[in-house]
């Protein structure tokens, strides 16, 4: 059986109760493959589905086959689960194979949650997965259930699986309402349910790690001071900075961007209260003047304010802005140029700064004094090719900006990604990057790329697992490409080393273990545990297709150590 659907339509929670009805009620055995996140997280949801499952765990059988660890870099201390990586499928069947034999039940359930990294990591290779390996359990009689998301790859090779599936059921919503459609299945005729919408389940949200005030106030004083990596200063390459967003928004073009928005905006929100702690006495007198005197519903006013905004993203070559009024009531315009998320992505066919959306969002609410909660949407992008872009402000939620997240394509952001990775191959070696811009240049500030990497990863469980997915996918390609143009594995391993440089990226050093030094996505950050989300699974997913071998991270600049370290094995 095939389900699919959007990302967030309720696959996994699908999953899950079906797994639970077969475990409890049908006492039937059950393996369950999870690849987008822990076993011990998909354990925990699935008790809290059936807590009746605590109480009765020693008289149901359920397997679980780790095979997220092994493709993101993720190393357990206590071995209590078979694993696998999505980008081995070889060893992936066998570890399945090994499990299976284990259980020896003709009526075994096989569970796969989900396909999608499979398909982002191998491409049509996962359709021979699924002929040789999925319908090979299921023409022995077991029963195989398999989750994909809609959209995730090329509609030839979807149409294909939709092909061998014996069912198939689509979830999605519409309006507020949850639907599931029975597409195929024996001996039921295709129709549709609404089904019961649970409120959203929160995710691990420790904004405590950017509210806190020690880490706001590091973060504060980045912005204000470069100073905080001495040998390759507080610059990193914009091609960087694109090629980590358009990995995450590969993996969920829905709700990547949605988190990425929200983040930013609770960033904004929260970063200026916060900093205060480093205000002298003379500079809080002034901001409090200031602030005091801004009226954000006044358009003259919020614009003039702004100005001082404009100077402070441009120092940091974020982007150059002005807010102007417009012809709608409460409504402000930001007319943006030389966007450091968007430069160079002409006709996408999407608006692509979520980030700037969300940073105006968090400013204009934190400064508003009748308490709206203002949002932000883009107009106009260049990736939408427009000459600049045009962000627009409202004190209230409207549609265009609810319509605003959906555009992107996980095939288009992939796209984005592989254009991108060669641009900063061609960069390496000598050639102009399509990133230069004529006033900013070709760099951001290091806060910016860290705005969209670990901090918002910090905050959010689901876009933490978009950046190693990102960087596993990422450093499997790069591989790729490196072998392809003829490069042995040593010559790939300096290359990366060259790759890291060049972008401003970190100070990469391969031996017998992987150092790395003013690594940009933990200079600076120090919260006393592992950080390096997507580094460590780029480095994984490198290091995996080019050597097969694997990483596991022994120190972080995080844990407050002086580099990062990873052992090879």
């Amino acid at each position: 059986m095939l389900v699919y659907g959007p990302p967030g339509a309720g696959k996994s929670e699908f999953l899950l109760k079906l797994l639970a009805h077969n475990i409890l009620d049908q006492g039937r055995a059950a393996i369950m493959v999870t690849s987008n996140r822990e076993p011990e997280a998909v354990l925990e949801e699935l008790r809290r589905i059936e807590p009746v499952l605590e109480s009765r765990r020693d008289s149901v059988h359920l397997d679980l086959i780790d095979a997220y660890r092994g493709t993101v870099g993720l190393f357990a201390s206590e071995q209590t689960f078979p694993t696998a990586s999505c980008s081995d499928l070889s060893g992936l069947s066998i570890t399945m194979g090994k499990v299976a034999k284990t259980i020896n039940s003709p009526d075994l359930l096989i569970v796969f949650d989900r396909l999608t990294p499979i398909y982002l990591m191998n491409g049509a290779n996962a359709l021979k997965f699924v002929q040789t390996t999925l319908l090979r359990y299921a023409a022995e009689g077991r029963r195989v259930v398999v989750a994909i998301d809609e959209g995730c790859g090329r509609q030839e090779d979807i149409t294909a699986m939709t092909s061998l599936a014996g069912a198939i059921i689509r979830l999605y919503s519409e309006g507020s309402q949850r639907k599931l459609d029975i597409i195929k299945y024996p001996g039921i005729s295709p129709t549709t349910f609404a089904i019961a919408s649970e409120e959203t389940r929160q995710l691990r949200c420790r904004t405590q790690l950017t509210v806190g005030t020690e880490n706001y106030q590091t973060h504060y004083a980045m912005l204000t001071e470069n100073k905080i990596r001495p040998q390759l200063d507080d610059w990193i390459d914009l091609l960087w900075i694109q090629l980590v967003l358009w990995g995450g928004m590969a993996w969920d073009p829905i709700r990547f961007p949605k988190a990425l928005y929200s983040l930013t905006k609770d960033l904004q929100m929260h970063c200026v209260k916060n900093s205060e702690a480093l205000w002298t006495e003379e500079d809080r007198k002034y901001m409090q003047e200031l602030v005091e005197k801004v009226n954000i519903h006044d358009p003259i006013s919020a614009a003039n304010f702004f100005e001082g905004g404009n100077e402070s993203m441009t120092s940091k070559r974020y982007f150059r802005m002005k807010l102007e009024p417009t012809s709608k009531e409460n409504l402000l315009q930001c007319n943006k140029e030389e966007s450091a998320i968007c430069w160079g992505l002409t006709d996408v066919g999407s608006p692509l700064c979520f980030y700037d959306c969300g940073a105006l969002a968090g400013s204009l609410t934190h400064l508003d004094k009748d308490g709206c909660e203002w949002e932000v949407y883009e107009q106009q992008c260049i990736g939408t090719g427009h000459e600049r872009c045009t962000l627009v402000c409202s004190p209230n939620p409207t549609k265009e900006f609810q319509a605003s997240f959906s555009g992107l394509t996980c095939q288009e952001a992939d796209k984005l990604g592989r254009n991108t990775l060669n641009e900063i191959l061609k960069r390496v070696e000598g050639g102009r990057s399509i990133a230069a811009r004529p006033q900013l240049g070709d760099y951001a500030h290091l806060a910016l790329f860290q705005e969209v990497t670990s901090v918002p990863a910090l905050s959010d469980d689901h876009y933490l697992m978009a950046m190693r997915m990102a960087g596993a996918r990422v450093g499997s390609q790069l591989a790729t490409e490196l072998s392809e143009r003829g490069l042995n594995k040593d010559e790939a391993t300096r290359m990366l080393e060259q790759i890291y440089l060049k972008m401003k990226a970190g100070r990469l050093e391969v031996a017998e273990t992987v150092r790395m030094f003013e690594n940009g996505e933990t200079a600076g950050i120090k919260i006393g545990e592992q950080i390096c989300f997507f580094t460590t699974g780029l480095l994984n997913g490198f290091f995996n297709q080019n050597m097969n071998r694997k990483v596991k991270k022994t120190k972080c600049i995080g844990q407050n150590d002086r580099y990062c370290e990873w052992q090879l094995y």
